[in-house]
């Protein structure tokens, strides 16, 4: 039947499409089988079906939506823009009549009297003759008009800044904010702040790209034709470090367990970790290697430059530090001399020199010293 056939659907959305095209009303029913637990699903119009009883072998129903605002029996939900029509229409409103009053009252108005003026203009530098001897002041005069009042003007501006506030399209949101002027934890509560209107429809977003990731890997895991997935893990900038093969059972136990996270990031989060970690480094309660690894790569510092340079200098400082087994090398040293023995020295004393070594302490290294040559 065609689309223009709305009597047993539900809301009055229902009436409008999006193209003026003849289409026809195509029903899809999708359950799950309480003996399988998979997805069965079928296809008619109204009076003729197309697809019979098909079992989709999938665990998860293959829908994934997110509307702006939710709205009962409308499927698509209502949209952003739709509460801001009113506000729009009223500040265009606001700004025609603004600019209508600047054109017709910001300029004076002429008045003169016609008995003594015959030739008006109101043309830059066109002289105005006047007849008879009366005082020109009182022959012409210039009136000017009442301009729009300050209310109007901050209506108009109020009304787009509260629009902008209520809707979460602040200064901090669009990135309008000079760093140099605020710290990045500052901008970082300013912008979580005025960013909660906007919080539930971030939650219905990240629900989204979660169900379309785990219906897409549920589609893998019936209709891929290989034995077993091969599963790619990577080091966070897209290089391939390792690879799995997983069996279509284990696969579909691990499915049962999978939980993708989403998060937001914005540059002003990687000023803030970039201050403490200067703030670190500068305090030296890090070292150089832990502040490159922690930098965030997207915030422009040289990451992958100085990873090399300091695996490099390690390498260099292990090559000039000799090891504990390894003998010790010495440049320009001296020629080996076979010095005599201390013991043998003290022994070859006479004893009338050993008495004077026992009385006299630097005789006896005197005499040593003068043995070995020193």
């Amino acid at each position: 039947m065609p689309d223009t056939e709305t009597i047993y659907q539900a809301g009055d959305a229902a009436k409008i499409e999006m193209r003026d095209d003849e289409k026809v009303t195509l029903l899809l029913m999708l359950w799950r089988d309480d003996k399988t637990g998979t997805i069965h699903f079928t296809k008619s119009t109204r009076d003729f079906v197309i697809v019979e009883d098909t079992d989709l072998e999938l665990k998860r129903y293959p829908i994934a939506m997110m509307t702006w605002e939710p709205a009962k029996n409308f499927f698509f939900g209502i949209p952003d823009a739709k509460s801001l029509i009113p506000n729009q229409d009223y500040i265009n409103t606001i700004a025609a009549m603004i600019m209508a009053s600047t054109t017709f009252a910001s300029f004076p108005k002429m008045i003169y009297n016609a008995d003594l003026i015959d030739n008006p203009s109101t043309e830059t530098g066109v002289a105005i003759g006047v007849t008879g001897g009366y005082n020109v002041r009182d022959a012409v005069c210039y009136i000017t008009p009442q301009g729009v009042g300050n209310d109007a003007f901050n209506m108009f501006e109020r009304t787009i800044t509260l629009t902008k506030e209520l809707m979460g399209a602040n200064d901090g949101a669009l990135g309008n904010i000079n760093p140099e002027n605020a710290s990045g934890k500052a901008i970082l509560a300013v912008m979580e702040q005025t960013a909660v209107p906007l919080d539930s429809v971030k939650r219905r977003f990240y629900n989204y790209i979660e169900d379309n990731a785990l219906i897409f890997a549920d589609m893998w895991r019936v209709y891929h034709s290989a034995d077993e997935k091969i599963v790619s893990v990577t080091d966070g900038i897209s290089e391939i470090v390792e690879t799995f093969a997983i069996s279509p059972e284990a696969w579909s136990r691990l499915m049962l367990n999978v939980k993708v996270e989403v998060g937001p990031s914005s540059r002003w989060n990687e000023l803030v970790m970039t201050q403490i970690l200067d703030n670190l480094l500068q305090k030296q309660l890090i070292d150089l290697e832990f502040y490159v690894n922690a930098m965030p790569s997207s915030s422009g510092f040289p990451k992958a430059q100085m990873t090399k340079y300091i695996a490099d200098l390690k390498k260099r400082q292990q090559q000039s530090v000799p090891s504990l087994n390894s003998p010790t090398p010495v440049e320009d040293a001296a020629p080996q001399v076979n010095l005599p023995d201390v013991d043998s020295i003290v022994n070859s004393l006479s004893d009338e020199e050993k008495k004077m070594a026992v009385e006299n302490p630097e005789f006896l290294q005197q005499y040593i010293a003068q043995k070995m040559g020193v």
